[in-house]
């Protein structure tokens, strides 16, 4: 994230605290610690920390404890058309998260600036604090990308039934650029989200939801990867050049104490000139999916009123899919110039335990059972399942 974006924001703040101001200050605290000038500005403290005890059930590892997300930042508004938010990650190759100001325009236009999450994938949307499991699904953390610096326009039309953003940005995200690999340059991002209007319960709280993303691959090998869960690459980058296509419809369905939530996604990766005679090859074709589960127990039998609340809240199962590979009539191969691909993927299961004591803090008992493919499982070197236990422990103020 660049300094200037940032230095921009910390000036908004400082001057709705000048002493020259007339305008009375305040401290509230519901949430989080908030900061009030006068009637028009605000601004919110917020941290986020999340604490790992992590063991593979396969091979009898050790427990190990990581934290995952430091996190603190401030967000706020300024009147009714201003909103703003800085959020960094402490010791961290890649700190800045979040760090953008929203203008709102009047009617259904809002611009948004800065750094922040491309609009692509309900699951990579979602706030890891908010986020069903502990993981995002493979799809998601894989084919979706996350923040980029750019510029998207965006708002609500139809009595707020629909929602859309546009927006471009100067490359594609961090997520899918590691090592050498640059990933996507210029990337144009859309998505739009429908929403049911209706009195009948089963379909009261139904949103459909698509997006697409374009960019321009150098060449070199710059494809996308796959990964278990473990951190183990299952599927390596290919060479690549020409245009990185992402595609993927979800559903999000919250008829009562039982939800589901649905997701398809593909990306296409030109492969121009990529051949071993400089021909041009088939796209590398990556597909992912997931279908998940929550039952709400808490609005099935109630909630307890006491400060801590012994039953546990939320029982979550997600099935899951990620495979690499082409199309083409030639035989299927291996190697990073193949025409035909051949397909490697792996398939998931997911089982998981919320529990939330009090409104700051949740814990996450989560149990991950992956089944590589036949190829998947000869390069990563196991013949039968992977099953991994993460018990996750988090603060979000």
């Amino acid at each position: 994230m660049s300094r200037t974006a940032v230095q921009s924001l910390l000036v908004l703040m400082a001057l709705a605290f000048w002493p020259g101001r007339a305008a009375a200050q305040t401290v509230t605290f519901d949430d989080r610690p908030s900061f009030l000038v006068g009637h028009a500005f605000r601004i919110d403290l917020t941290a986020k920390l999340q604490g790992d005890l992590r063991s593979s059930l396969s091979d009898g590892s050790d427990d190990q404890i990581d934290f995952t997300r430091r996190r603190i930042g401030v967000k706020g508004s300024w009147g009714s058309r201003v909103e703003f938010e800085v959020e960094r990650e402490i010791d961290s190759k890649r700190p800045w998260r979040d760090a953008y100001v929203d203008v709102r325009f009047g009617g259904p236009l809002q611009v948004r600036a800065g750094q922040f999450k491309m609009p692509f994938s309900l699951e990579a949307l979602t706030g890891a604090t908010d986020l069903d499991t502990v993981y995002r699904g493979r799809a998601a953390d894989a084919l979706a990308p996350g923040r980029g610096i750019g510029v998207s326009v965006h708002g609500r039309l139809a009595r707020r039934l629909v929602l859309y953003e546009l927006g471009v940005f100067a490359r594609d995200s961090e997520v899918v650029r590691f090592g050498s690999n640059l990933g996507a340059g210029r990337t144009t991002a859309a998505r739009v989200t429908l929403r049911t209007s209706t009195r009948k319960r089963s379909l009261a709280r139904v949103e459909v939801g698509a997006g697409s993303t374009v960019g321009d691959l150098p060449e070199g090998r710059n494809a996308l990867r796959g990964r278990l869960t473990s951190g183990d690459v299952f599927f390596a980058p290919v060479y690549v050049n020409g245009r990185r296509l992402r595609v993927g419809v979800d559903v999000d369905w919250r008829p009562g104490p039982f939800d589901v939530r649905a997701e398809w996604l593909r990306v296409l990766d030109g492969r121009q000139g990529q051949g071993l005679r400089a021909e041009t090859l088939p796209d590398l074709r990556a597909d992912g999916w997931h279908v998940t589960g929550v039952w709400r127990m808490e609005q099935t039998f109630g909630r307890s009123r006491s400060f801590l609340n012994w039953r546990a809240e939320e029982l979550i199962t997600r099935v899951e899919q990620l495979t690499f590979g082409s199309v083409s009539p030639e035989p299927a191969e291996r190697h990073p110039r193949a025409a035909h691909l051949a397909a490697i993927g792996e398939r998931a299961w997911t089982f998981d335990v919320n529990w939330s004591p009090t409104r700051w803090t949740r814990l996450q008992v989560n149990a991950v059972h992956e089944l590589p493919g036949a190829a998947a499982a000869a390069v990563v070197g196991t013949s039968s399942g992977v099953w991994t236990r993460v018990v996750r422990f988090q603060f979000a103020l």
